[in-house]
């Protein structure tokens, strides 16, 4: 009994000693630890939360299973130099002020909620609707959002829920952001932001942005264009100025990246072998063992000295649930094009061929330099140059096999492409029709559509 009971109070002890190194390592790398229960804020969320550092990118355990996997963190970003993300935001509750000093844009929408993952949902809150943050913004903190929770937070801190827009994603392949059936409930109007490949169903009299057709309720956003405005003015620029003066170069130091935190597909594993056909192809993610056992049966292998080779470009795990509400910046996608940087060619294949559902993978890929060798929907071309990026197709990957062949043995051809090719499909005009979310950016034509949509004002 005496040995059961020291191999427990040993047990603990660890655990406790491990918990107290690891407050007192992100305290001494500047983080501020707080624990913010889920519901409306009742205080200022801190702003000196960590920032993102390029060699935390998603998890990667798998890589380094052998200790085997390749450390790729490049040593001018390795040493926590800030990312190029924007300052974090102070999310507060609005001020107890009389709401009569506010003065909204129709009389139908006061105040506005959200509720979800803070990625996507709190930038299109304070992109599209400037002028209610932050007085009139209020950020309801929890990965899942059934909307009688919002309702039920709301009217215990005696904030009126009339005349209130409420933005949430959807529910959507059973991911259950919002709940089913409960969304009638709400008082006021509801904008849905899908980030999904599904074109969830917008309820009648409600609002969606995504994956849609243009209607007079629905309105086609795509991820890349919100993720590209959550980013620095010199970070949009690369993408977004004209011509090819500021276009980003890699350093050709290698030939592949491929990464995926889920996924991990035959047709994503067929295609990582099929290119290491032609050279070495780092693979870092959760796609390391799929790919091992793959390679059992179609016969190539993966390691250090092998054409598959696991790389790892994170060090330390990526908690999805916590992070994705408290911690905006450390999401992998915000540093990934530190990688990109040292490889001729990313593979960016999204997670299925959806139109309208094109993400920020390939953004990730052209601000790293690299080519991107592209699945997914073909949409992809009224955004970006075709003739900038290799289009990996199911029905014709020869095609895509010989394009990459040529540019890997005609390193003039690589140059003309990776040089003299801008990065968006119509320069101007697309960054109006796509991009502009901000007003500084086309206009912010988008911004303005999506706006009088919602407040009923075209």
């Amino acid at each position: 009994m005496e040995s059961t009971f020291s191999r427990i109070t040993l047990a603990m002890l660890v655990v406790i000693a491990w918990t107290v190194f690891v407050v007192v390592r992100l305290a001494s790398d500047g983080t501020n630890i707080e624990i913010i229960s889920s519901g409306l804020m009742p205080k200022i969320m801190t702003a000196s939360v960590a920032r993102a550092n390029p060699c935390r990118i998603g998890s990667d355990e798998e890589s380094s299973e052998d200790g085997g996997a390749v450390d790729l963190c490049p040593e001018s970003t390795a040493d926590g130099k800030e990312s190029l993300m924007v300052p974090h935001p102070v999310w507060k509750n609005p001020s107890e002020d009389d709401e009569s000093s506010f003065v909204p844009p129709v009389r139908s929408i006061r105040r506005i909620f959200t509720c979800g993952i803070v990625a996507w949902l709190i930038p299109a809150s304070q992109l599209i609707f400037t002028e209610y943050y932050p007085d009139r913004l209020y950020v309801f903190h929890a990965i899942k959002c059934p909307v009688d929770r919002v309702m039920i937070r709301a009217r215990e801190s005696n904030i009126p829920l009339v005349d209130s827009l409420l933005i949430v994603r959807p529910t959507i392949g059973g991911m259950g952001f919002v709940g089913v059936g409960n969304e009638t409930d709400f008082p006021g109007k509801i904008l849905y932001v899908n980030t999904e490949n599904d074109a969830f169903p917008i309820p009648s009299g409600q609002f969606g942005l995504g994956p849609y057709d243009d209607t007079n309720h629905t309105m086609r956003l795509y991820l890349a264009s919100l993720y590209l405005n959550t980013l620095h003015d010199d970070m949009k620029s690369l993408i977004l100025s004209p011509g090819t003066a500021h276009k980003p170069k890699n350093t050709k130091r290698h030939f592949a990246l491929f990464v995926a935190s889920h996924h991990c597909t035959e047709f994503r594993l067929n295609a990582v072998i099929e290119l290491s056909r032609i050279d070495v192809v780092h693979v870092a993610g959760k796609c390391v063992r799929p790919l091992r056992e793959r390679c059992q049966v179609v016969g190539c292998r993966v390691g250090p000295d092998e054409r598959i080779v696991p790389v790892t470009v994170t060090r330390r795990p990526f908690d999805r649930i916590t992070e994705n509400i408290h911690d905006l910046w450390n999401q992998s996608f915000w540093t990934l094009h530190e990688y990109y940087r040292e490889y001729r060619f990313a593979m960016v294949f999204e997670n299925s061929k959806f139109d309208g559902y094109v993400t920020e993978k390939i953004v990730n890929a052209f601000l790293g330099g690299s080519v991107p060798i592209y699945f997914g929907t073909k949409d992809v071309f009224t955004i970006f140059n075709r003739r900038a990026m290799i289009y990996w197709d199911k029905e014709s990957i020869g095609d895509a096999m010989d394009s990459i062949r040529r540019l890997e043995e005609d390193e003039g051809a690589y140059d003309e492409v990776l040089m003299n090719e801008p990065i968006l499909a119509n320069g101007a005009q697309t960054v109006e029709d796509v991009f502009s979310l901000n007003v500084s950016h086309g206009g912010g034509k988008l911004r303005e559509r999506i706006r009088r949509m919602v407040f009923g004002l075209r």
